[in-house]
């Protein structure tokens, strides 16, 4: 059907978006993307979560050292590329 290329794009997002991560020196298990969300261990999890809002990405945090990042369709073509631009201030360790 018409959504199931939308759901892949979602897919290719969120993998270009963990490799970005990657890149940057920060641990993602890359072989758990698989879907459209990508989970980052950082420490101070919870407290990145505002940081990152305030820079126009959204992130949820979950526990102390995991944050969760989830693409959408509805995402421009550029906008993981902008948001990792964002996030290096933030995240570089």
């Amino acid at each position: 059907a018409e959504g199931y290329p939308l759901l892949l794009g979602t897919h290719q997002m969120a993998r270009s978006l963990a490799l970005g991560l990657v890149n940057m020196g920060l641990e993602i298990d890359l072989d758990a993307v698989q879907t459209n969300m990508v989970y980052l261990h950082i420490p101070g999890a919870a407290g990145l979560t505002g940081r990152l809002a305030r820079v126009g990405v959204l992130a949820g945090a979950i526990g102390a050292d995991k944050l969760r990042f989830v693409t959408h369709r509805d995402l421009e073509d550029g906008a993981v590329d902008e948001a990792l631009v964002r996030m290096v201030p933030i995240l570089s360790p």
